[in-house]
């Protein structure tokens, strides 16, 4: 178990990391998009996979894994279970900033959708 200190903040970003490893599982959209579909809506330097890779794909997983009685939400997807086992960082071409307005409308808003749901699900249950 994590110290209290560490458990509301693996609470909020495990789900996180977790839908935008589904996303890309899914076939949504690839890891790219989804990144800068991030970086936009949350006003953040990292996305989701870029965060992963500096705190580790494993620690990641094993973050769900202790997580995973909150729900499906937590449940690590098969991807990132089989990434955390090969020990390998997610890949993908890096783009500037400017690459978020090649991205289709659709895809964005679908990307958009479901991480901004995940937050605000996570939220919900937290308060």
């Amino acid at each position: 178990m994590y110290p209290a200190k560490n458990s509301a903040v693996n609470r909020f970003f495990v789900p996180w990391l977790n839908e935008a490893v589904r996303l890309h599982e899914e076939n949504i959209a690839p890891i790219e998009v989804i990144e800068h579909v991030c970086k936009d809506i949350f006003s953040i330097t990292e996305g989701p996979f870029e965060l992963m890779n500096v705190k580790g794909v494993p620690a990641t997983c094993h973050e769900e894994k202790t997580l995973e009685h909150f729900g499906n939400l937590y449940r690590a997807t098969k991807a990132l279970k089989q990434r955390a086992k090969s020990k390998e960082s997610w890949k993908w071409q890096k783009h500037d900033e400017t690459y978020i307005y090649l991205i289709h409308p659709v895809m964005r808003k679908q990307i958009s959708d479901r991480m901004l749901g995940t937050v605000f699900y996570i939220c919900l249950q937290i308060l």
